[in-house]
């Protein structure tokens, strides 16, 4: 659901929930491996489950330090960067900037066009990449600025 949602906070909280539940399934391993004479098997449970803590400590820290400075995912900007050079009109995109503001991606593009293309038909070019972003990748604030291509 976080990630249908792109919710950072709620994916947080199911890491805890997730967290809870290792700590609930390692101590019933250590009670009941103590129970048939395995009292090894309590504090390797407990430390692998310490483990598994850690981990998802450090998973909530990198999830929030990226929203906490604007960040995003590179990967995801590449697959927007593939996508909208299939189009037809663009001969290059010079950059493209993105930021989660909450659950909502920002999104800043450069796009090149020919020098000899009209106002309306770049216009028309960039509301036919807003909805792709929108429908394809759920971007739904995006500035498209446009530029002439020299070659």
């Amino acid at each position: 659901m976080s990630v249908k949602i792109n919710s950072a906070g709620l994916m947080a909280a199911a890491k805890d929930n997730l967290s809870d539940a290792w700590v609930s399934i390692g101590t019933a391993v250590g009670i009941i491996a103590s129970q048939f004479g395995l009292p090894w098997v309590d504090p390797l449970a407990a430390a692998i489950v310490g483990i598994l803590i850690i981990k998802t400590g450090w998973d909530i820290f990198i999830g929030a330090a990226r929203n906490l400075t604007d960040g995003y995912d590179k990967g995801e900007i590449d697959k927007v960067t593939d996508r909208l050079s299939l189009i037809d009109g663009i001969h290059h995109i010079s950059a493209i900037r993105a930021r989660l503001i909450g659950n909502v991606t920002h999104m800043d593009i450069i796009i090149h066009v020919d020098s000899e293309m009209t106002v309306s038909n770049a216009h028309k070019l960039t509301e036919e990449l807003e909805i792709i972003l929108s429908n394809e990748f759920s971007i739904t604030e995006v500035i498209i600025h446009v530029e002439p291509f020299c070659s």
